[in-house]
């Protein structure tokens, strides 16, 4: 069986004219989205076939190409403190300490690097590395596969971690797979637990007091004819093809066709499997749910897990230019007891960022994408979904935002949001989310440059990372911005912090950020052209902002910045810088 790996996490908006703010309206909205949550079993593998073939012929272009793979541009409130910010644990008994920048508290994400307080966990090139906080010396290795190029996701809970890598599948079935592959590891005994593997791309994990739902994106390649007949193929594809296999400790199996459900409606040639894993009890068949539907983002609270797909900012009945891109969001319910549950659905215009693009909060999920359906004239919107039995019904929004530009940051606090959209001049709104029938698009701040994530730190301020900017939009280096949004009509700039000619991976990746309230600081990785990689120290006040440290990692690029205790730990691809916080003198430099 093979799959085709997809890469669709975005497109940018290809403007012709000067960036600049559309009227900015708010609308109410009374309408059934077209999605509805109810899922359908297939009754047979021959109802299901027939399906799919049907399904993906519709949404395959007869000739010649698929549409390209494109790359990403660059809930309750979260804590004033910030997602990373964790108090001293007594059961870990260790110093504070600093965990993975999160969306929402109390949802954890996977990561490179994990730290409880005690130990400090990565998985490099497929071996486990464990290192003692207090020496700062590896202490144990946990070898994986040796097949695993990089650095993989990981998940701790207690003395465990969970690892999931991505590769070329040469288990099950043919070389042109690829395949998910969990491992469960057992950090005190040094040992994998439990292996777990099935065909299809990793998209993304969410765990809540150690039960895991990791989510697989899987797809049938369509082989066309040498006349480039691609329907054709779609058509002759067998059932086998589309049903994910998968192998526990050496036992294989795969997802059943009447195990295979879809929704009323749906679009694309992909499957989604969803696995529940509890990291304590150890790993079984992650008992799957696996649905008919497409997906690329997946954003998670302590009770759902939401899959969106904007089919990579294409119309799926036009194979020319985006003519009408959509969003269909999938709303999953989670009880710790039972498999994930597909309790809602609906759909919004337009695509989005990332998760942050989504927040869950009382008893409605907003939703901020970008419409880019007229080139010249693309703007964004923020939606109101109600949750209801069923479907995710659109009862508000606040549209014209950014006439001609993109969305290059979201982020919601409390009833509040903020959307940062860009082409020349970066405006910052802040949005009045209260009345989800009414939402309102209060203030407006345009300066030169943009920022990629936005992190609350106060209730009044507000930290923005990204570029700045000339006038004519041509970025500059990075930037980190102070924002005073105390006055929702009239936020402002207090300060602003530049490197010329640098890049971060903030931009692109939030875990890279770390904010740390004990000392007030922000720490994140910054690329010079022709430098060494580094980690930048930034000192937050209430309205300014201060360089203190600029911790340097070697040849490799640095990745992400840990506090624990009185430490700074500064990792690259290549190891780990420790330095002290009072200071920032190096205590030691360690290679994995």
């Amino acid at each position: 069986m093979s799959k085709l790996k997809s890469v669709i996490v975005g497109i940018g908006v290809a403007a012709v004219t000067a960036g600049c703010s559309a009227t900015v309206t708010t609308t109410s909205i009374d309408e059934t989205p077209p999605l509805s949550g109810a899922l359908t079993s297939f009754a047979s593998c021959d109802e299901a076939l027939a399906e799919l073939r049907a399904n993906a012929a519709a949404h395959t272009p007869p000739m010649g190409w698929y549409p390209p793979e494109v790359e990403a541009f660059a809930e309750d409130a979260p804590a004033p403190t910030g997602g990373n910010a964790r108090g001293n644990d007594p059961a870990i008994g260790g110093d504070e300490y600093s965990g993975t920048n999160t969306h929402e508290t109390g949802v954890d994400e996977p990561d490179i690097v994990k730290t409880d307080g005690r130990r400090v966990v990565t998985a490099v090139d497929g071996v486990v590395r464990i290192v003692d906080a207090a020496s700062g010396e590896a202490v144990g290795t946990v070898a994986l596969d040796e097949s695993v190029i990089g650095m993989s996701d990981l998940l701790l809970f207690g003395d465990r971690a969970l690892v999931v890598t991505t590769a070329l599948n040469i288990e099950l079935h043919s070389e042109h797979s690829t395949a998910t592959t969990v491992y469960l590891v057992d950090l005190a005994g040094q040992k994998v637990l439990n292996r777990f593997t099935i065909e299809g791309d990793y998209l993304d994990a969410r765990a809540v007091d150690g039960v895991v739902r990791v989510v697989v994106r899987s797809q049938p390649v369509f082989v066309p004819t040498v006349d480039g007949d691609r329907r054709g193929a779609v058509m002759r594809t067998p059932i086998d093809s589309w049903l994910p296999d998968y192998e526990l400790d050496g036992e294989g199996g795969q997802i059943a066709c009447t195990a295979l459900a879809r929704p009323t409606e749906y679009s694309g040639t992909s499957l989604l499997t969803l696995l529940t894993f509890d990291m304590e009890a150890g790993l079984d068949d992650g008992t799957p749910v696996t649905v008919a539907a497409d997906g690329n983002t997946v954003y998670g609270t302590g009770d759902a897990l939401y899959i969106a797909n904007d089919r990579g900012g294409f119309a799926t009945v036009s194979w020319d230019l985006p003519v009408k891109a959509e969003t269909e969001l999938y709303r999953f319910g989670l009880g710790r007891e039972t498999a994930p549950v597909l309790d809602a659905s609906g759909a919004v215009p337009g695509y989005l960022l990332n998760q942050y693009s989504m927040s869950e909060w009382n008893g409605h999920l907003r939703v901020a994408t970008t419409d880019s359906s007229d080139l010249v004239n693309s703007s964004s919107s923020v939606y109101m979904l109600e949750i209801g039995d069923g479907s995710l019904t659109e009862v508000g929004r606040v549209e014209g935002l950014g006439l001609g530009e993109r969305i290059y940051a979201v982020r919601y606090v409390g009833d509040a949001g903020y959307v940062v959209t860009f082409r020349q001049v970066d405006p910052l709104y802040v949005l009045d989310l209260r009345d989800p029938a009414a939402p309102k698009a209060l203030g407006e701040l345009k300066i030169t440059g943009y920022s990629s994530y936005l992190h609350p730190v106060s209730d009044t301020r507000l930290l923005g990372v990204g570029q700045e900017a000339d006038d004519s939009g041509r970025t500059q280096g990075t930037q980190i911005s102070l924002f005073d949004v105390s006055d929702a009509s009239n936020p402002t700039r207090l300060d602003q912090y530049h490197v010329p000619g640098s890049s971060t991976s903030v931009e692109i990746d939030p875990h890279a950020f770390l904010y740390w309230p004990g000392e007030s600081i922000a720490v994140i990785p910054v690329q010079e052209y022709g430098s060494a990689a580094a980690a930048t120290v930034v000192s937050v006040g209430d309205t300014t902002l201060s360089e203190l440290a600029t911790v340097e990692v070697g040849s490799g690029s640095a990745v992400r910045n840990l506090v624990i205790g009185e430490h700074l730990w500064t990792f690259s691809h290549d190891g780990y810088a420790i330095t002290t916080l009072s200071d920032f003198e190096t205590v030691g430099w360690f290679t994995y």
